[in-house]
């Protein structure tokens, strides 16, 4: 797997075909979804719920982008296949671009979570205008948009705050996603300031197989806390999901709650 941030710009001449008009000449819109066609690959959006312990409600969705050649690819894989700073800009945008559209499709008003290629973080200032531009064409509530983070993949933490700031500019918040994993610490959330934490999918598993870790996952919550609201990934069982309703868990998300669909359905 290549190193998961760029030492390298895009030059000005490629910056062109990242940029809005372009890459919507990529997709194609239907009466009821929005796909993008890339080298030989249909871009697709599902999404999954994500859903509050204390009062049952939804708290939003998180978009999901699923690859197909001919069958389905793993996405991760594809992803850390594209090497070029085009390429990976590119293909980050377009799944943002075909997410908030189907999302705008199916006349949600919950929040809508879209993940951010973390190799990105030194474009945010030298790529032409994106996310802003996508707001302003499709005249979406940035209140309603939450960007996930993955802190641990971006070594240099002084860009850190340069990247949460250019969404938080437009008004939409930030979620650090999977938290516990790799290098994550709290000087990383102190310079992110968070709106939400998202703790690594793999948390709950090893919670289950060391109970004594209860304890801990109880006082770690409470640092956390500090920051915001914490949604547990990864609830996969009903064991699972009584586990995160004992440590004081805030929202959760997985195949238990509901599994990525196309379509929202709200889980009973």
């Amino acid at each position: 797997m290549p190193e998961p941030f760029f030492t390298q710009r895009c030059s000005l001449n490629q910056c062109d075909q990242c940029a809005l008009p372009h890459l919507e000449t990529m997709t194609t819109e239907t009466a009821d979804k929005v796909i993008a066609q890339y080298d030989g690959h249909t871009l697709q959006s599902h999404f999954q719920t994500i859903k509050s312990l204390k009062d049952i409600s939804i708290l939003g969705h998180e978009a999901l982008a699923r690859i197909n050649k001919e069958q389905q690819i793993d996405t991760t894989q594809f992803f850390y296949q594209l090497t070029e700073p085009q390429h990976v800009i590119q293909v980050d945008r377009l799944c943002r671009n075909i997410h908030v559209r189907n999302y705008l499709h199916q006349e949600q008003t919950s929040n809508l979570f879209l993940n951010l290629d973390p190799r990105l973080g030194q474009h945010i200032n030298h790529c032409p205008p994106y996310f802003d531009s996508l707001i302003d064409k499709y005249s979406i509530d940035p209140h309603k948009i939450v960007i996930e983070i993955v802190e641990s993949h971006i070594p240099n933490i002084e860009l850190l705050p340069t990247i949460t700031n250019y969404f938080k500019n437009l008004g939409c918040k930030i979620a650090v996603d999977d938290f516990g994993s790799n290098n994550s610490n709290f000087d990383r959330l102190w310079a992110l300031e968070p709106d939400f934490i998202k703790l690594d999918k793999h948390f709950i598993k090893k919670i289950m197989l060391k109970p004594n870790a209860r304890e801990f996952t109880h006082k770690l919550l409470s640092l956390l806390h500090e920051f915001g609201p914490v949604i547990m990934e990864g609830i996969e069982t009903l064991e699972e999901y009584q586990l995160a309703l004992e440590t004081g868990i805030d929202y959760v998300q997985g195949y238990f709650i509901h599994e990525p669909a196309p379509n929202i359905i709200e889980p009973q």
